[in-house]
């Protein structure tokens, strides 16, 4: 019987042996790696944003690789702690590219047909040190029947069609950034679960922020995109009820040049309205907000996730 750290019983299985997968959202151009596998009783399938999604090649995003770091650091401490009843966890990173329907839309397929993969396996003993590795070829079944479940998504356009996909199958899904309000609809994503605050809640908030402010006008910049226009709504909901105007709208698109001023030129168009909501990517926020910082105490800015 599995013990956890406070002595009782634990509510996870007796699991000998435990991997971690990165699905990670890439095009179909990319060139095609063998598929080779280390199999475990139990995987967990992680999806996460390291290579923009872009008509005809894969750009790397460096910032995602941060995402990589954190989850060989949860393994370190899981080892260190020896919170599951074996010495070491195996570590595996995956590439695994999804196939992309349109510029605008992700389609994901399942299950696992002509994906590239690219294979990283860390073995992290309990001294941080890494250990050899080891790779048999699985079958598809061996792979499909090990899944407990799904982490995802960078952004809640990616955990829409990803749940539109896993939950007939009736895969547990849990998200570490999705804030999209529709994503708590029990009926509809009864497997979906999160680690952080839906954007109507965060919302609340930022509303009671602005009735102490005592603030009347202000001005809402929003990524574009289901994340963007989805808390750009709640915040109009919400806004008229306690007596507070929005004054300008300005949707942010993602930029390959990184150029954001013509975003900072609209908001002085509205001078008087100086609290300015905003609902960015946090991995274009701080380009965005060099834009913004330009001129000290124009503006004040409250902010989401980002």
């Amino acid at each position: 019987m599995p013990i956890d750290l406070t002595g009782m019983e634990a509510k996870h299985p007796q699991i000998i042996f435990f991997q971690l997968l990165l699905l990670v959202i890439g095009v179909t151009q990319c060139q095609e790696r063998q598929f080779e596998e280390l199999i475990g009783e139990v995987t967990v399938a992680g999806m996460f944003h390291i290579y923009r999604i872009r008509a005809d090649k894969c750009e790397l995003v460096t910032s995602s690789v941060m995402a990589q770091e954190a989850a060989k650091w949860v393994f370190k401490i899981l080892n260190m702690t020896r919170y599951f009843p074996f010495n070491a966890v195996p570590f595996q990173i995956r590439t695994i590219f999804l196939f992309k329907s349109s510029k605008t839309e992700l389609s994901v397929k399942w299950p696992w047909k002509r994906l590239s993969v690219l294979n990283v396996f860390y073995r992290i003993e309990q001294n941080g040190s890494q250990a050899g590795l080891e790779i048999c070829l699985p079958t598809l079944s061996q792979l499909y029947n090990s899944i407990l479940g799904f982490i995802d998504g960078l952004a809640s356009g990616l955990s829409f069609p990803i749940s539109e996909t896993i939950q007939p199958l009736d895969y547990v899904q849990i998200s570490y950034a999705s804030t999209n309000p529709s994503l708590s609809d029990i009926n509809l994503y009864p497997y979906f679960m999160r680690t952080i605050t839906p954007d109507n809640k965060q919302t609340h908030v930022m509303i009671q922020i602005l009735s102490e402010l005592k603030s009347e006008y202000i001005q809402v910049v929003y990524i574009e995109g289901i994340y963007g226009k989805g808390s750009r709504d709640v915040v109009r909901n919400s806004a008229s009820p306690n007596k507070i105007c929005i004054v300008q709208e300005i949707i942010v698109q993602q930029l390959s040049d990184g150029n954001y001023h013509y975003s900072i030129e609209e908001l002085r168009k509205k001078p008087f309205a100086k609290i300015v909501i905003i609902f960015i990517s946090s991995n274009i926020v701080p380009l965005v907000m060099k834009e913004f910082n330009t001129k000290a105490c124009e503006f004040v800015f409250i902010g989401s996730e980002a």
